[in-house]
């Protein structure tokens, strides 16, 4: 009986220590992994030359091997064709796997945009061909038949391949982008036929897959918030709904300002520093910290201010007149320069979010407007910055600068913070009007 008991207690508390060991084996940053998609070159630059059916010497047939990678979605190929080596269009290079990271941008493709339609492959840049040849995709057996011969050699047994895919199969082309998305695994040739009968043809050929992959995402998940979360709230006494409403301020702060791989690689005491720090700012702008100590601190940030724009840190700039901003000091001035620094440190997500607050209080200040058009313009975003800057030419900032000049001298002090101005020459253009 005793026994049995032992055994029934065992058959709990066994499965709940298990629980717990595994929770607390658990990474807190819980890695976060998603599906991307790739350009991955398959054959890059290949020439070759196809002799007239009836001309003696060479070969008017020639086949390419294409091993397609794991994971492979699609593929694709380009082909055009010139007279001879000499001809324009043979020394120009198609560069197809360029062209597809181009499109979609640094080489990883959003799972949903997968697959080109036919008018953005049209869009892909190949010479323009001069000679026609046909391309037929098949398999191995296929790539056989192709070059079997009957008669001693003298001729072909078939004028193609009697396994083919449609898709992906030319016929009397002289150039092409194609798309397959059919065939997707294995190995596959491209069998080129010059059916001209004296006419030799050079044909340039390139190849690439978009191919399936899982990589880690550098993005905040739940769980590591979390963490983040309750370390706040374990410096409470009181864990109220006010403490709550502290930490899920400090939490998103530093999930804002932070990746988790720069989080992660702080030491434990550069990570209390900044959750002390960013919680301090969340308790003075809720109204849960002492407000005695607020004029104390207003007059310490004001001379951190000085020495900080001595040695030109913005960035450091930003965070006292953010934190000015949080303690109740919201003049135009101070939303003013808290967006304009967080502009020059680079934040401009930041910066939109300080400038719509400021614009709430003051929606016509000249000098909010102005770091309003210098958003837009950084964000690739001309023509709202262009309704900003013509309906504040000519007024004055502060009382003291006009709009136009301090807007230009402004483009000047981004530049030298190293932050590249689009569409520089139509910014110049408009505010020297």
């Amino acid at each position: 009986m005793r026994a049995n008991i032992l055994y029934m207690k065992l058959s709990i508390i066994l499965p709940i220590a298990l629980l717990a060991l595994f929770f607390s084996l658990a990474p807190a940053s819980a890695q976060h992994y998603r599906t991307v998609h790739k350009v991955v070159p398959l054959h890059s630059e290949q020439t070759f030359y196809l002799n007239g059916t009836m001309s003696l010497g060479g070969k008017p047939r020639h086949a390419v091997r294409i091993d397609l990678p794991p994971n492979t979605v699609e593929w694709y190929y380009v082909f055009t064709t010139a007279e001879n080596e000499k001809s324009s269009g043979a020394r120009e290079k198609i560069q197809l796997a360029g062209q597809l990271v181009q499109y979609f941008g640094k080489g990883f493709l959003k799972s949903n945009l997968v697959g080109i339609a036919a008018s953005a492959v049209g869009q892909i840049v190949k010479p323009s061909g001069v000679a026609v040849c046909d391309a037929w995709l098949t398999d191995l057996e296929g790539r056989n038949q192709f070059f079997e011969t009957k008669y001693m050699g003298a001729s072909w047994t078939y004028d193609r391949p009697k396994r083919y895919y449609e898709e992906g199969s030319v016929q009397n082309g002289k150039d092409g982008a194609i798309r397959i998305d059919a065939v997707k695994s294995g190995t596959v040739y491209l069998c080129f036929n010059n059916s001209a009968l004296t006419e030799g043809v050079l044909v340039n050929f390139e190849a690439a897959a978009i191919v399936e992959t899982r990589e880690y995402a550098d993005e905040w998940v739940a769980t590591g918030k979390e963490e983040i979360f309750q370390d706040c709230m374990e410096k409470f006494v009181r864990k109220d709904a006010e403490a709550e409403s502290v930490c899920h301020c400090t939490r998103d702060r530093i999930a804002s300002e932070h990746l988790p791989s720069v989080w992660t690689g702080f030491s434990p005491s550069e990570k209390n520093y900044q959750l002390q720090s960013i919680r301090q700012q969340c308790l003075s702008a809720s109204g849960y910290a002492d407000k005695s100590n607020a004029k104390a601190r207003i007059r310490a940030i004001e001379a951190e201010i000085n020495g900080l724009n001595a040695i030109k840190d913005y960035k450091g700039l930003a965070q006292k007149y953010q934190e000015l901003l949080s303690l109740g000091e919201a003049e135009e001035e101070n939303y003013y320069w808290a967006t304009w620094f967080l502009l020059l440190s680079k934040q401009n997500e930041p910066a939109k979010n300080v400038l719509y607050e400021g614009m709430g209080k003051f929606p016509e200040s000249t000098a909010l407007n102005k770091n309003l058009a210098h958003y837009w313009v950084l964000v690739g975003r001309f023509k709202e910055a262009e309704s900003v800057y013509r309906r504040y030419a000519g007024k004055k900032i502060f009382r003291k600068w006009r709009f136009n000049e301090y807007a230009l001298s402004d483009l000047d002090w981004l530049e030298s913070a190293g932050i590249s101005i689009p569409e520089k020459e139509a910014v110049l253009k408009l505010l020297k009007e």
